[in-house]
């Protein structure tokens, strides 16, 4: 969910704005109160077989997560049945997911990426030095996780903390195993448990959307473990630009789904674009998307 340039290293040479992505927050809602008929994504008949569904774990608005959350049964989220991923996906997500599988060449940059031996050392190299979460470890992250899964109707996939300082959260497909997902621990210093949340949402966003796959190259890249240079073309580097903002659109929905409340979602953005624990009293979610629309503004006067 964090900057594009902890995702693709240098391969990206423009970041996806935060601020940009809370404009698009922002123009998905209505007036309407449930999180789907906000955004105006799904069918009627999602609409109508709508559950409610009991979160015990869930923590109150403004909770930091590094606190003892305050369990209650009160605060409730919606079950969507049937809920598949193209009731939510971002037309440009859909658009450039084509215009990137049909590319020359990505075949051969996937099968000398994910090689049996590079997806070894990239699975041990993440679960080897996390903590897997679980109702024996780190319940409360888990819970959230199974959570966001049961909104986004889809099965959970594994959840490990890092620890790492830079606030970041990202997703592995790895042949053969099942996907998971990775949160550096100062998500857990910045974000509060709903924020969290919306953060763990997004990541699910992109397996529920079968991004896994280019997502993982992605990460590779960033990570520099593999080079790439010589088989990577501009054409190829615009196209998985713009493949990443589309699908960071499509993700962000997902994570207002889970959310249903859009000053979550923007509030996690806000915090990943420039938060600091220590500040987050003075941190105003009015003043970011005031930042934002002038963002939008100066985008439109370039012509972008």
């Amino acid at each position: 969910m964090h900057h594009a340039a902890a995702r693709m290293g240098c391969l990206i040479k423009q970041p996806i704005d935060a601020t940009f992505r809370a404009s698009t927050v922002v123009a998905t809602r209505t007036q309407g109160t449930h999180a789907a008929s906000q955004l105006g994504l799904l069918h009627p008949v999602h609409l109508q077989q709508e559950q409610r569904l009991v979160c015990t774990h869930a923590a109150q608005a403004g909770q930091p997560v590094h606190t003892t959350p305050t369990v209650s049964r009160e605060h409730r989220v919606k079950r969507l049945r049937g809920l598949s991923a193209d009731d939510f996906r971002h037309p440009l997500d859909q658009q450039n997911t084509s215009i990137v599988r049909a590319l020359p060449g990505m075949e051969l940059i996937a099968k000398t990426l994910m090689g049996p031996v590079a997806e070894q050392v990239l699975l041990l190299e993440n679960i080897a030095t996390s903590l897997k979460t679980g109702p024996d470890q780190l319940p409360t992250i888990h819970n959230l996780l199974l959570e966001a899964a049961e909104v986004l109707q889809m099965e959970p996939p594994e959840l490990y903390v890092r620890q790492n300082p830079m606030p970041n959260a990202y997703t592995l497909a790895i042949t053969g195993h099942k996907p998971f997902i990775v949160i550096h621990t100062s998500l857990l210093e910045l974000l509060t448990l709903p924020e969290l949340q919306a953060v763990i949402a997004h990541e699910l966003g992109h397996l529920k959307c079968d991004h896994g796959l280019w997502l993982t190259i992605a990460n590779v890249l960033a990570s520099g473990t593999v080079s790439l240079l010589p088989l990577i073309s501009g054409t190829v580097e615009d196209a998985l630009l713009r493949w990443l903002r589309a699908a960071e659109l499509t993700c962000d929905r997902a994570a207002l789904l889970v959310a249903q409340d859009p000053t979550v979602v923007i509030g996690a953005l806000m915090k990943l674009a420039g938060g600091s624990p220590m500040f987050a009293h003075e941190l105003s979610v009015d003043a970011f998307l005031q930042q934002a629309c002038s963002t939008v503004r100066l985008m439109l006067c370039k012509g972008c």
